[in-house]
């Protein structure tokens, strides 16, 4: 079990290294084109972003969570604590951020959203394709 788990975190670390290089590369290229789109688009992204990474360090990188018996139970938890920080983050932005642009907003937010499912799936199919062939 400890195998499956460390070749996990090891895609996960792979998968927010990526996710956070991206953000900042579409992030930096939007705020070349106009800086609000840029920034908008960057809150959005943060805004589904942060709260992945604390999921995936909640679930798999916390010493407890491991031990526990009941894995479904922190699985459960975690994706309570990710909904309430993205409302959370989300509520902040809007409130403090009054020139977003709602367009850019929320296409960083669904496009990290997507980047958070397919990414993971993509770095196990090559990881399984490898071990495969080997």
């Amino acid at each position: 079990m400890s195998r499956v788990l460390n070749q996990t975190k090891k895609v996960y670390r792979q998968v927010m290294f990526k996710e956070s290089i991206l953000l900042l590369v579409i992030s930096f290229l939007l705020s070349i084109y106009q800086l609000n789109n840029g920034l908008s688009f960057f809150f959005g992204a943060l805004a589904s972003f942060i709260p992945q990474v604390i999921l995936i360090l909640f679930v798999f990188f916390r010493g407890k969570s491991q031990q526990q018996t009941n894995k479904m139970t922190v699985l459960y938890q975690g994706e309570g604590l990710k909904f309430i920080l993205t409302i959370v983050l989300t509520a902040i932005i809007f409130i403090y951020y009054s020139a977003i642009h709602f367009g850019f907003y929320f296409a960083g937010f669904l496009s990290f959203l997507f980047l958070n499912i397919v990414l993971p799936m993509i770095f196990f199919a090559k990881q399984r394709k490898n071990e495969f062939i080997n």
